[in-house]
């Protein structure tokens, strides 16, 4: 069974939204999402966090267009790579 590999990330506020990664996986549905802030991995990774307007799910992708899963471990914020049709399904899920 391959090792899953998470990151500690601490979210930051910037202050312009940053759309690219987004419109390079979603296209045309961006129009429903909403920028909300950038978080930066322990590595030094930039994810972008993105809110979906109806359905309230989120999709955290990198500046490669990776998507990210996000939980909260033991009072810390992880973060590890997933699927992109999964991450994107998940952000359309109702």
């Amino acid at each position: 069974m391959a090792k899953t590999t998470w990151f500690a990330g601490r979210s930051i506020s910037g202050e312009l939204p940053v759309w690219a990664p987004l419109l390079a996986v979603a296209g045309a549905l961006t129009n429903g999402f909403m920028w909300m802030y950038e978080v930066v991995l322990d590595d030094g990774r930039s994810l972008h966090a993105y809110k979906h307007r109806d359905t309230r799910r989120y999709l955290h992708l990198d500046t490669e267009h990776n998507a990210w899963v996000y939980q909260n471990r033991q009072e810390c914020s992880m973060y590890r790579k997933v699927d992109l049709a999964d991450a994107l399904s998940e952000a359309f899920a109702d």
